[in-house]
């Protein structure tokens, strides 16, 4: 007599979903040369770095030179602080060590960023060392470089932050936050907000914190918020909740009706950080932009709003009261 299988056995079965595992690989499978081929690289994806270290970065120079010796990458960020990015291929050293420390004068860096897909005890220390007994505004990075895969899937990179200041993303913030409400950007910010609510006067009850970079509309029948955004290389628009939501929260949620969405608005679900963003690239610093920009922003923002309740009609997201929030 054959026993039919209980729950137990016939668990298994069910479990026949295949995992890969992620593997490190050398380096060099990606780039065979430092100055010739990873620097160029990370030149042109600082938007990855800037994710590791939480500091928007903008390029400013490659190879730039301070007496016989030439600093990898000079970048930028928000509040013009300058960045020194020193980057190997190899197992740090002495030598880069040195190089930083002379660039760091040389070039008047304030936030220093050392990458290198391997780190030796006694330079992690170091780099320690110089966060516990510099002042502000320095700021040292130790970030590993890593190159994984899973099978036989291309290569993909990663930045691991091994040491940095004490309380950075906390600080952080409050720079950014300090640097929206006053200065020349949060004026020039203001100003745009303001030609952008006479230009499209429904506007006028939406949320801009003063000197805000971004001015919100709540879309209360799905319970989220679509979020225009003012930079000084473009305007854009995402959807995000409410005070306190994560993104991911919101990128889970809108994940099962994602063909639908961007089949109405394009866009790009897979981005973790911003669900669904889209944006138009101006040179924002030119007041000439603007009129093109209100009016891409203020179309967007409508057919966002209108995507949503079409796209996800009684499916709320959450019950929670949507809020402003301080950029």
């Amino acid at each position: 007599m054959t026993t039919p299988p209980t729950t137990m056995d016939a668990a298994p079965a069910a479990l026949a979903t295949q995992f890969g595992t992620l593997e490190d690989v050398p380096v060099r499978l990606g780039w065979g040369h430092e100055a010739l081929n990873f620097t160029p690289w990370l030149a042109a994806n600082l938007d990855r770095l800037s994710r590791a270290i939480n500091v928007p970065l903008s390029l400013v120079k490659v190879e730039e030179r301070v007496g016989r010796y030439a600093a990898d990458i000079l970048a930028s960020d928000p509040n013009g602080r300058r960045v020194l990015i020193e980057n190997q291929l190899g197992v740090s050293d002495h030598g880069h060590l040195g190089q930083i420390l002379t660039y760091l004068t040389g070039l008047k860096a304030e936030i220093i960023v050392w990458v290198a897909p391997d780190f030796r005890d006694e330079h992690l220390s170091a780099v320690h060392w110089l966060n516990e007994n510099t002042k502000d505004p320095f700021a040292f990075f130790a970030v590993q470089l890593r190159l994984v895969r899973i099978g036989d899937s291309l290569m993909a990179p990663l930045f691991d932050v091994l040491a940095k200041p004490n309380q950075w993303d906390r600080r952080v913030e409050e720079i950014a936050r300090s640097a929206s409400e006053s200065g020349p950007r949060a004026e020039l910010q203001r100003a745009f907000w303001e030609l952008y609510r006479e230009s499209y006067p429904a506007a006028a009850d939406d949320s801009n914190p003063a000197g805000g970079r971004a001015l919100w509309r709540a879309v209360p029948e799905v319970d989220l918020v679509v979020s225009r955004w003012f930079s000084f290389d473009g305007v854009g628009v995402f959807i995000r909740g409410g005070r306190g939501v994560r993104m991911h929260e919101v990128t889970d949620h809108l994940a099962p009706h994602e063909g639908q969405l961007q089949a109405l608005l394009g866009g790009d679900l897979s981005n973790v950080g911003f669900p669904m963003l889209s944006r138009i690239d101006l040179d924002m610093t030119n007041q000439e932009n603007w009129p093109t920009a209100a009016s891409w922003l203020n179309e967007q923002a409508e057919a966002y709003a209108g995507a949503l309740v079409k796209v996800l009609g009684d499916s709320r997201f959450s019950a929670r009261q949507i809020e402003p929030e301080a950029p």
